[in-house]
């Protein structure tokens, strides 16, 4: 009677427990679009996902923004020979993030859910400088900085195998930025 009895107990501990780890070690990788609000362009990336439990998961994503050209072209007169002078000046900002954030989802993930983000960040800027004319410059210069991001977000099933999503976050650093990004995460 007694193995009985522990049988079905350690039958109905199974059965309470199992439900709650089904999500842990669940993968999902897919494309994602994003907005930089201080990069001022359009971000392509990528972003995986790994389920910790059915509340936490670990989400590092890499989002590589479009390269961002201005020109202005200027005319003046050389105060000496009183010839018309041309010059050309263009600067082109490139950015790129790396991020490795944790989610904890409110709500279960096979249905509509929002969760909370926060985790670490780091960004590359590239700058380069070329003037042409008068003078002659071609400069350039770039930095990497880590910070710390801060957001939330939402994510729908559309298939069994498919989640759409889209996620608002501030990244503090010397590079602040609120970025918006949405995207596809397919299950592995």
């Amino acid at each position: 009677m007694k193995k009985v009895i522990l049988s079905l107990s350690i039958a109905i501990l199974l059965a309470a427990v199992m439900p709650a780890m089904a999500q842990q070690g669940a993968m999902k990788l897919g494309p994602q679009l994003g907005y930089g609000f201080d990069a001022k362009t359009l971000g392509v990336g990528v972003k995986f996902t790994y389920s910790l439990s059915d509340q936490i998961r670990l989400n590092p994503g890499f989002m590589y923004f479009l390269p961002k050209s201005e020109e202005m072209t200027y005319t003046d007169i050389d105060p000496i020979t009183g010839q018309l002078i041309y010059e050309t000046q263009s600067i082109k900002t490139t950015w790129w993030e790396l991020n490795l954030d944790g989610n904890y989802l409110f709500g279960d993930e096979d249905e509509l859910c929002f969760y909370g983000l926060a985790g670490l960040n780091v960004t590359g800027v590239s700058v380069s400088y070329e003037a042409t004319g008068e003078l002659d410059l071609d400069l350039s210069a770039s930095t990497t900085e880590v910070g710390v991001n801060l957001g939330g977000g939402v994510q729908y099933p559309l298939t069994d195998k498919m989640s759409g999503f889209a996620e608002l976050k501030y990244t503090a650093a010397s590079t602040d930025q609120l970025g918006f990004a949405a995207g596809l995460l397919f299950s592995l």
